[in-house]
């Protein structure tokens, strides 16, 4: 009885049409349902051979199982192996990605310095020009034109070089270094 409401219930599942081990544990509870139907009902004495084929049926059925066990478990070590090399390219993958945004980072960083000190020049001349003008034609000016001078021309070329001389400092710290320093040249 047993045996045919596990085979019920198996049938009911259906997982034994896709799955390799439950379709073994099905035929095997089939079978295990024909040792007690037919051959364990008449056997009405120890070792006559309903008997023995009854017993011959039980140690079918767990053949059946084992050999679902084994198929399902090569199945399982294919699959693994399958995995295994699908992360093994990942992984190629993702250490090439990194050296290529390692790379990309260094040229950033190499830009960002050159950029930098490129700017850094014409303000320097822009500051300097300020500087000569001031002394050509500061005393020429109004008290009220100097101040005006000095907050709005003095200062911009001072602020902008502070801008560019930072920004590769700027740019070391947003991706996480700690001690900016110059690339080589």
């Amino acid at each position: 009885m047993f045996f045919l409401l596990a085979l019920v219930g198996y049938s009911r599942k259906g997982a034994w049409k896709t799955e390799a081990f439950e379709h073994w544990v099905v035929l095997s509870l089939i079978v295990g349902f024909l040792c007690q139907a037919v051959f364990m009902s008449r056997s009405y004495v120890n070792f006559d051979g309903m008997f023995d084929m009854a017993h011959l049926l039980k140690t079918v059925t767990y053949i059946l199982v084992l050999t679902g066990l084994f198929i399902s478990l090569t199945q399982v070590l294919v699959q693994a192996e399958r995995d295994k090399a699908a992360l093994a390219v990942r992984k190629i993958q993702l250490e090439r990605s990194i050296e290529d945004l390692s790379l990309r980072n260094a040229e950033l960083d190499e830009f960002t310095y050159v950029a930098s000190h490129d700017l850094q020049e014409p303000l320097r001349k822009l500051t300097s020009f300020c500087g000569l003008l001031e002394k050509d034609v500061g005393d020429d000016l109004s008290e009220e034109a100097r101040k005006d001078y000095r907050v709005h021309h003095r200062r911009r070329p001072t602020h902008a070089g502070a801008g560019a001389g930072s920004a590769r400092a700027v740019a070391r710290r947003t991706r996480g270094d700690e001690a900016p320093a110059d690339p080589p040249r």
